[in-house]
This record gives structure tokens, sequence and C-alpha cells, in this order.
């Protein structure tokens, strides 16, 4: 794909397909894959894709709006980001909410809830909550996005595109070394030692990945390395190799760069008849729902099944199939009848 077809196009084909093979890895995780070793006990690094996959998209859409009319309309862009995002997960929290009152709230795990009830109304949960929290503790990194969305849209606005390169190289060189070798970020350390540990960095490598293919210098080295149709099939099998070998979780993030970057230089990439085939699209599309249901959605299966005393073969495996099916018809009702009435406002901010 050329350059120009490249930083106009509407749609990147593959990226609903990353999406779907990362909300299915995050829901094996919490269903099933937590304490396994190898490649199935990597399912949390779901969320890193998705990171990657927000930070490229987002700077995308705003470089885009620049060129095309000199300017980034943040009243707009927010406007867009909160019809998205925040009907949807304050529903979630409202169910939560009546959930911990009817059945949990004399619990231990009911008053901590009620307790970092503030965090998770204010998106900060991923400052002020314990690693250890439970119920609603997937929160986390919807914070984490919700504070680069906050923030990076005034860095792009204010700067030229070098200035902003050099802002997120910055930010993500200083975020690495304190997470490397910064000293402990617990709840009872200053809050600047836990923002700092809280930066996604993957985050920060989809925003420079955005950077690069906007520029025609940028795009040609990145086409020299990612732009054959086998360039796709072999970032994934890499990816795989890395999460089955235990790899470094940094060099595992640079082999999601290497597959993202090889999905949306060229539309017809060796992955895009599995990445674009219906089915694993439309989990894409829905997977922000899926994300914010699916813990409901587990406690309420393995409620179920103690109830009625069913016992299952392959406990895991099961429980992964039940959880994954009940979380795809929970988010595609609540995406047909109730998120699709906030998204077809979004038209009004283009």
């Amino acid at each position: 794909m050329a350059q120009n077809a490249s930083v106009t196009a509407s749609h990147f084909g593959s990226l609903d397909g990353l999406r779907c093979l990362s909300i299915l890895a995050v829901i094996w995780h919490h269903a099933a894959g937590a304490g396994r070793t190898g490649l199935a006990g990597m399912g949390h690094l779901g969320v890193s894709l998705f990171f990657l996959i927000s930070g490229f998209l987002i700077t995308t859409l705003l470089l885009r709006e620049r060129q095309r009319t000199g300017r980034i309309s943040l009243t707009r862009f927010y406007a867009r980001r909160a019809l998205r995002i925040f009907p949807a997960y304050y529903a979630v929290l409202g169910l939560y909410v009546i959930f911990v009152l009817t059945r949990l709230q004399t619990t231990p795990e009911g008053q901590e809830f009620l307790a970092n009830l503030p965090a998770f109304a204010t998106y900060t949960s991923n400052w002020f909550v314990g690693p250890s929290v439970v119920l609603f503790g997937f929160a986390w990194s919807l914070a984490a996005e919700e504070q680069f969305y906050c923030g990076w849209p005034w860095v792009e606005r204010a700067l030229p595109s070098r200035g902003a390169v050099a802002v997120i190289v910055s930010v993500l060189a200083v975020a690495i070394g304190w997470q490397t070798w910064g000293p402990p970020s617990p709840l009872g350390s200053p809050l600047l030692y836990r923002i700092l540990a809280n930066i996604p960095a993957t985050i920060c490598w989809g925003v420079l990945l955005a950077h690069v293919l906007h520029s025609p210098r940028g795009f040609a080295a990145v086409q020299r390395l990612c732009g054959l149709r086998w360039s796709a099939p072999a970032a994934l099998l890499l990816a795989l190799a890395a999460m089955s070998v235990e790899a470094p979780w940094r060099a595992i993030e640079l082999t999601f760069l290497l597959l993202v970057a090889a999905c949306v230089i060229r539309e017809d990439n060796g992955l895009r008849p599995l990445l674009a085939w219906p089915p694993l699209a439309y989990i894409g599309t829905i997977s922000y729902g899926m994300y914010l249901y699916h813990v409901l959605v587990f406690r309420f299966v393995l409620q179920g099944l103690r109830a009625w005393a069913v016992e299952l073969p392959h406990e895991g495996l099961w429980l992964f199939a039940l959880c994954t099916a009940g979380t795809i018809i929970v988010s595609a009702l609540s995406y047909r009848f109730f998120e699709s009435r906030f998204l077809r406002l979004k038209s009004r901010f283009q």
C-alpha cells in the first residue's frame, strides 16, 4: 500500500480482528489462564495489544484531522470519546454497585469495592486501588486509557509533529526506565511514583507508530520491514513464539508493535482473511463492551455452576467457553440496544 493510501484509509480492516484476539486472550486469562506457564499464561498481555492499537488509532485520527483542517478540535474529540466510553462504562459500574449492595454489601469484597468506588468513578483506580482488588479491578486499564485521552490530544494540538514525537519518546523512556529500575510504587508511595509506574509503554509505542507512518520517510522505512504480505503472519508467529518461551515482556511488546505495523501498512496483509472474517471482526467491534462485562458474566457463570452442582471436565476450557459465549451475548445486546444509541450521535462531532 502506498503511503497516501494508508494515511487516507477510513478504516484499518485488520484491527477489529486484532481486538478480537486481545479480548479473547483477556477472557482466557481471567477464566482459565492465571497461573499457567508458557503461552497459556500470557492472556493478560491482551491488554497490552489493546493499548497499542488505541495509541495508534487515536493519534492517527488526530494527525489526519490536523492535516485535513489545519487544527485539532478538542471539543469534538472529547465529545466523540465521551459518547463511546462513558455510557457503557458508567452503566456497568452501576450494575456492579447494584450487585454489591444486593449480594455483597457486608462482605470484605463488597466493602472494598465501595471504598474504592470514587477511584472507579473518576478513572483513577490505577493510581489509588491496589493490584489485589478483584471486583472491578480490571478498570485499571480503562483508567490508563482515559488518562491518555485526557492528556495526549493537548500535546498533539500544541506541538508540531517533531515536538510531539520528542515528548512521547521522552515519556516512553522515563516510563520504561522507572518501571525497570525505579523503586517499588505501592499505594503508600508518592503519587508521582504511582503515575510513573502505571504509564502503559504500549500506548506510547502506538503513538510513535502513528507518527512514523504519517511521515513519508517513516512510512517507507517501516514498509521495508513490515510491508510484505507475509510480514503480518510472521509477526504473529514471532509474538506467539516470544510468549511461549516467556520472553521478557518488553520484547513481547515489540513483537506486538511489529504485528500492528504489518497489519495497518497494507490492507491486503497475509492475516487479513482471518482478521477480517466477519465473526472475528464483529467480536472486535463489541470488544469494549466485552471487556466491561466479562468479569461479571464469569461470576454469574460460576455461581450458576455451583448452584446446580455442575462439575465440568477440563474446567478451565469449559469456563472459558461459557464465559466467552455469555459475554458475547450480553455485549452484543448492549451494543445493539444501548451503546449504538450514543454512537449514532458521534457523527455530529466529526
